[in-house]
């Protein structure tokens, strides 16, 4: 059963962060910010809001007839959060797929739905590739790279055979799509754990000052 994890935003928010976003100058979208924000959730890095919304927004553009900015830029949080709530429960990831209709999920939506989202996520990838890109492990650069083959971004049937394998393959990619970004995110979890872990461990292995004894007058 699909629990919907956005159902603190309204339709109507949706449509307006939407709108906001398609009139700044970054050529963005709700649905490939939330393609975008999903990567920068899963990261093992931690990233600051004023880090990753500029991405998103480029030069901001205040517009005389749109909600405040600031109200935006909150909302755009809130969907940070709320991704970021997603990625950690045992819930079925859910995708950010329409501004109306949050019943599609990335084997019944247009694909060209689908390819706008995973154009957020591989621009979130290219932004920080060192987290993928220099992997140790293959599968976590190959994983990554599916992102990009469900792009437009990549000529994936130079044939009429590929492109009849591909449009099998296509399906397989998109049905596995969800437990794909869950599987990233549990695997940059566990490298950020490692992370804190060398970083806690280099803290209390430094030599600590020896405290001086109080005198007294």
């Amino acid at each position: 059963m699909k629990n919907n994890t956005f159902q603190r935003l309204t339709s109507k928010e949706l449509i307006a962060l939407d709108s906001f976003l398609r009139n700044q100058t970054s050529d963005m979208t709700l649905v490939k910010a939330h393609g975008f924000i999903t990567a920068i959730a899963s990261f093992p890095e931690l990233f600051m809001p004023s880090d990753w919304i500029p991405i998103l927004v480029g030069e901001i553009k205040f517009l005389n007839d749109q909600t405040p900015v600031h109200i935006m830029l909150e909302k755009l949080i809130t969907i940070y959060k709320l991704t970021a709530a997603n990625l950690q429960s045992n819930n079925i990831f859910e995708f950010v797929l329409s501004t109306e209709d949050s019943t599609l999920i990335t084997t019944t939506a247009p694909y060209n739905i689908v390819q706008e989202w995973c154009n957020g996520y591989c621009l979130a990838l290219v932004w920080n590739e060192d987290d993928w890109l220099h992997a140790k492990e293959d599968f976590i650069t190959k994983a990554c790279a599916t992102f990009f083959m469900l792009t437009d971004l990549i000529n994936t049937t130079p044939d009429h055979n590929r492109s009849i394998e591909w449009q099998r393959d296509k399906q397989i990619l998109l049905k596995n799509l969800p437990d794909l970004v869950k599987a990233l995110y549990t695997y940059w979890l566990g490298e950020q754990k490692i992370y804190f872990k060398s970083r806690i461990t280099y803290s209390t292995s430094r030599e600590l000052p020896m405290r001086q004894p109080k005198t007294t007058s």
